[in-house]
């Protein structure tokens, strides 16, 4: 097998999100160290015929009383919407493994066709996978370094 299709295989199925840091490329401490707080939630899924679904948010995110099972989907006010967008990321499309230009190490890249954040719609979001032991880290460079560990 390839370094493509061992990397396939060992991602396809779910994964719960440990951790979410984000620094600074240029190695400078922030405050906004983990994006959605030290205790963030999420959910990463990998199918076999492609399909990425990534779902994070900060854990305590305000709950209305009022909401049951049955009812209250967009009751909440514009400014409670408001909040709860800044809080919650959720994204879907196909996932494809490449050959990373700089190192030729595989990497993820994630066609997003649907997101809680409209200007990622179409884009491709590349992650540098990194394994240890059954944990994966998806690492990104940008202005940013963020890693995300599942």
């Amino acid at each position: 097998m390839s370094p493509a299709s061992d990397l396939r295989e060992k991602i396809v199925g779910s994964w719960t999100l440990v951790r979410w840091t984000c620094e600074p490329a240029d190695g400078a401490k922030t405050q906004e160290g983990y994006p959605f707080g030290e205790k963030a939630k999420g959910t990463l899924i990998y199918s076999h015929d492609g399909c990425v679904s990534a779902q994070l948010m900060r854990p305590r995110i305000h709950r209305k009383a009022t909401c049951t099972a049955a009812g209250g989907f967009l009751e909440e006010s514009q400014e409670e919407l408001a909040e709860i967008t800044k809080n919650y990321l959720a994204y879907a499309g196909h996932f494809e493994v490449a050959v990373g230009a700089d190192d030729g190490q595989p990497v993820l890249r994630h066609h997003v066709e649907i997101c809680s954040y409209p200007s990622w719609i179409g884009s491709v979001q590349e992650r540098q996978p990194v394994f240890c032991g059954e944990m994966m880290e998806l690492r990104t460079q940008n202005l940013f370094m963020r890693n995300v560990s599942w």
